[in-house]
């Protein structure tokens, strides 16, 4: 991709993400919709190219980013380009999208923009790991309150039967345990590992963690195994 200092690229992901990368500065980022069209009235001001690209290879994004972001190109009046290729940094390993990866980041904003606008919440990356429990792993208290609003399973299993309920404990996010258990979240069953979410949080010395989980537990009136 020839480099251009003047420009701004953006790329449009299958999953509604809108990733863009500033030529004069190099900054890039996932953004929302509305940090576009300030972007874009910016390059308009200066005279910019605005460079897309769309989709994986061979496939189009939505059709409401596409008619979102025609929207907002036919506004503006910057030279506009599409690419063949996305921006080399526009794309994750394993399978991810742009919402797994703002809800492990904590991106608040492009997570609701993305929910907002009918994003897959159940999409799987290679491990079969859901946004939800990319934001529990992370202890992203907003993300998973926003995800649970949206729809998000709170029950989902990944490749080994691990929850999201599983992945907050692991990593001791006592509010993120009792956000999912309020919202459902079953806290008996072990996965394919032997493990409840219960053992996750004693084995990795969460006490207050593993409290909330046995407290759920004797309330359901089943306690896991471990």
């Amino acid at each position: 991709m020839a480099e251009a200092e003047n420009a701004l690229y953006v790329h449009l992901a299958e999953d509604g993400g809108i990733f863009a990368v500033w030529g004069d500065t190099g900054r890039q980022a996932w953004i929302t919709e509305g940090t576009l069209d300030l972007e874009l009235e910016c390059l308009k001001e200066r005279g910019g190219e605005l460079l897309y690209s769309r989709g994986a290879p061979n496939r189009d994004p939505p059709e409401i980013v596409e008619r979102t972001f025609r929207r907002i190109v036919e506004t503006q009046p910057p030279s506009i380009r599409l690419l063949a290729e996305p921006h080399p940094d526009a794309g994750f390993r394993g399978g991810a999208t742009t919402l797994m990866a703002a809800a492990r980041a904590g991106d608040i904003e492009v997570v609701r923009d993305l929910v907002r606008r009918g994003a897959e919440l159940e999409a799987r990356d290679a491990d079969g790991y859901t946004a939800l429990m990319y934001a529990a792993n992370a202890g992203e208290l907003a993300n998973v309150d926003q995800l649970i609003t949206g729809g998000a399973d709170v029950n989902a299993r990944d490749s080994s039967a691990s929850t999201p309920l599983m992945f907050a404990a692991q990593g001791g996010h006592a509010e993120v345990v009792r956000r999912l258990l309020e919202a459902g979240a079953d806290a008996a069953p072990p996965g394919d590992h032997g493990l409840t979410a219960r053992g996750f949080a004693e084995q990795n010395g969460h006490d207050r963690t593993a409290r909330l989980l046995g407290e759920a537990e004797q309330a359901s009136g089943r306690r896991g195994a471990y």
